[in-house]
């Protein structure tokens, strides 16, 4: 069914449920060009086949290029909002906004259910109770049996370390993964303390060695605000064509990094529509979601 034919589309739109789902528009050749939500859908999409309704070229073009129609009724719009993610990830439309740099990343995986977890490296998130931190752009892993003799590993594939002491030290890995130094730094220091009065000198020594790394690193991270609530700020900029949007992290009132990330079919969208596109792909995928999100709009 061609949308030309006005009378055929009047008709498909009286079928419309005025509910809650996903629409979505095909071309000529039954491709995927727009995936949608609406919290009705009569409504939202009779305003595509309102004469006038585009109000940028990008939806113009889009509306020339629909050959026909399909909708999904969901029972509420949370209902719907998970399923127009899933769409756009599986028919990537070309009018929809998305990621240029959707790729997989690397994350460090911690899982902490095995009896001496080891520290590894991933490309995909998996739901398998392991812990993952991340995404990271680059990885470098060094040589494990090189790292024992040198006294950087303690050799857990040997078992020269017990199950019990090998998963504090994991512990101790998301502690800093997580952003929580502060809490490491306190343990590390009564590790010392308690050692050097066992006159146990050696592993004080190295807890000491361990707290001048990690206040190092901590000394590098500036205090953004105050409280402990995790963050993420987000911040965006369009220059001609392009769309760059930068996301930066604050973990227990630090920035402790940032990542960028450029979108197609962004141009001539507004801030509004721009940043729940983003905001949509970006946390449907992402390892940790902070109880705060800063935008620079309304959403």
């Amino acid at each position: 069914m061609a949308v030309s034919d006005e009378e055929a589309v009047r008709q498909r739109l009286r079928a419309v449920p005025d509910e809650p789902g996903v629409y979505l528009f095909r071309d000529a050749k039954a491709q995927v060009i727009y995936v949608g939500k609406a919290l009705r859908l009569r409504d939202r999409l009779r305003q595509y086949f309102t004469p006038g309704y585009a109000q940028t070229a990008r939806v113009e073009e889009m509306v020339k290029r629909i050959f026909d129609f399909e909708f999904v009724q969901c029972a509420n719009e949370v209902e719907a909002l998970v399923l127009e993610c899933n769409l756009i990830k599986n028919y990537r439309p070309r009018f929809n906004i998305r990621l240029k740099d959707d790729k997989n990343y690397l994350y460090l995986k911690l899982p902490v259910n095995e009896v001496y977890p080891r520290v590894l490296y991933s490309r995909r998130v998996q739901n398998d109770g392991a812990l993952y931190f991340g995404p990271y752009t680059s990885a470098k892993q060094g040589k494990v049996c090189l790292d024992f003799h040198i006294k950087r590993c303690p050799g857990p594939c040997e078992k020269r370390i017990s199950p019990e002491d090998y998963k504090a030290r994991i512990q101790e890995v998301a502690l800093f993964m997580e952003g929580r130094s502060d809490v490491l730094v306190r343990q590390l220091h009564d590790r010392m303390d308690d050692s050097a009065g066992r006159l146990d000198f050696e592993n004080a020594a190295r807890y000491r060695d361990q707290l001048q790394s990690i206040e190092r690193i901590a000394d590098r991270q500036k205090v953004l605000v105050h409280g402990r609530d995790d963050q993420d700020l987000i911040a965006y900029s369009r220059k001609g064509g392009d769309v760059f949007v930068e996301v930066a992290y604050v973990r227990q009132g630090k920035m402790v990094g940032h990542d960028g990330h450029p979108l197609d079919g962004a141009a001539d969208v507004s801030e509004a529509e721009l940043l729940r596109g983003f905001l949509l792909q970006y946390y449907t995928s992402a390892t940790h979601v902070p109880r705060t999100v800063i935008v620079p709009g309304a959403v």
